[in-house]
């Protein structure tokens, strides 16, 4: 994985060199990194929310300021943001509308080329080459990458989708505490300790409505948390979530990936959850979604001409 650095005197770029960025973007926030042309990184930074159905403005403006931050981090000045040339891996760029009209905003920058959250992660796997990824965080994805061509699996948004995701374990975990809250649902350790973001069927209603994909993945670390002190019910949610997530590996498993690995803030932390035999299948990627993110800026790879 390619660590985070310091900004120092051997970060100083000459004004003519072109440079890259990466941007990874979800639902939950984005991260940005800059990088010399030989794909030596020299600083990062992040910015709010990043998932295209949130409105196109409101993701260019996280984009945007999670670039001046790593900008800021490497050394670099406002002034830069000409030379970038910026990879751009976001939530539901697969939506061809939101794509589109992203990509019709005026940016500072000398190109950007967009494409998934879930190709940069892909790409990150085995440094662009054949690969296999399931990404499970805010939302979850399955990618088969085999000599430059895509097969997708699940990723078509919360709550058809986006199974073994923290916002399919966010939402079990509200809904049994709504059932506890009735009162046909045993109490446990993760009612005891984590209440409702709602008192009553009004509120309920409201929060519902407004609700995205990231406020309901707040609830999944808890599930995590309390599965650790042995709670028997967020026990039975882990073991769903890794059971779904085992359904994403096995499709694109049937591609016989050279390397597949699990990402992902959920991916990260259900691995011991998994299966002894997809523990034992799975390799840690050679990168992370931001060195992902670069490759797409670095071949081009937009998803739709």
């Amino acid at each position: 994985m390619t660590a985070t650095t310091t900004p120092d005197s051997s970060n100083r770029t000459d004004a003519g060199e072109a440079l890259y960025a990466g941007v990874d973007g979800g639902g939950t926030g984005c991260r940005a990194r800059i990088y010399r042309a030989d794909g030596t990184p020299l600083g990062q930074g992040s910015g709010g929310r990043a998932n295209l159905l949130l409105g196109v403005a409101t993701v260019r403006q996280a984009v945007d300021d999670a670039l001046m931050q790593a900008l800021k981090h490497s050394g670099l000045g406002e002034q830069d943001s000409a030379r970038l040339h910026v990879g751009l891996a976001l939530a539901s760029a697969e939506h061809r509308s939101a794509y589109q009209a992203f990509l019709a905003l005026p940016h500072p920058y000398a190109a950007q080329v967009l494409n998934t959250d879930a190709l940069g992660a892909c790409l990150a796997v085995n440094q662009g080459a054949d690969a296999g990824v399931v990404i499970a965080g805010t939302g979850s994805c399955g990618l088969a990458w085999h000599q430059r061509a895509i097969t997708a699996y699940g990723g078509h948004e919360f709550p058809i989708s986006d199974q073994g995701s923290g916002a399919r374990l966010g939402l079990a975990a509200l809904q049994y505490l709504w059932g506890v809250k009735q009162g046909w649902a045993a109490p446990s350790a993760l009612s005891r300790q984590h209440a409702l973001p709602f008192d009553s069927d009004a509120q309920a209603a409201d929060w519902l409505n407004q609700a995205k994909p990231g406020d309901y993945a707040r609830f999944a670390r808890p599930v995590f948390d309390c599965a650790g002190q042995g709670d028997a019910l967020a026990t039975r949610l882990l073991q769903q979530t890794a059971r779904d997530i085992e359904g994403l590996l096995a499709a694109v498993a049937k591609h016989q990936p050279p390397r597949l690995s699990l990402m992902g803030s959920i991916g990260l932390h259900i691995r011991p959850w998994l299966a002894e035999e997809w523990q034992q299948r799975l390799s840690p990627p050679t990168g992370d979604a931001l060195d992902g993110a670069r490759l797409i800026a670095v071949h081009g790879y937009a998803l739709y001409a």
